[in-house]
């Protein structure tokens, strides 16, 4: 495997002329709580959000606290930076971009309606 391609090793430009690596940014409480509160808002996204909490939690998670079905750390981390870049800052994190994942998620799922190309 190519160098970076794992995530091991890549080169990464310290950030503003410092050593050491670009710091990590995880999502903060407040943005949980804005986020969850947003899909709690929103029933129709409550079954797409349960699906896809259990899919994207970490292998075993019932046996690990706390013992409900989170994100693995590290698919978070990723999903971020794909985003937001390698460090976006909280600030730019908004819960509407959950809201807009678990729509898109709803739509592609099999057996969801998808919307008729009009004939003519």
């Amino acid at each position: 495997m190519p160098k970076g391609v794992d995530g091991e090793g890549s080169p990464r430009a310290p950030p503003s002329g410092r050593s050491g690596t670009v710091p990590r940014v995880r999502p903060g409480t407040g943005f949980w709580v804005r986020a969850i509160w947003s899909v709690a808002r929103r029933p129709s996204l409550w079954p797409t959000a349960v699906v896809q909490s259990v899919r994207l939690a970490g292998p075993g998670w019932w046996r690990h606290r706390p013992y409900v079905p989170v994100p693995d750390p590290g698919y978070l981390r990723f999903r971020i930076e794909t985003q937001y870049g390698p460090a976006p800052g909280k600030d730019r994190m908004n819960p509407r971009d959950l809201v807009t994942y678990l729509e898109w998620c709803r739509s592609v799922a099999p057996g969801a309606p998808r919307l008729r190309r009009p004939r003519g």
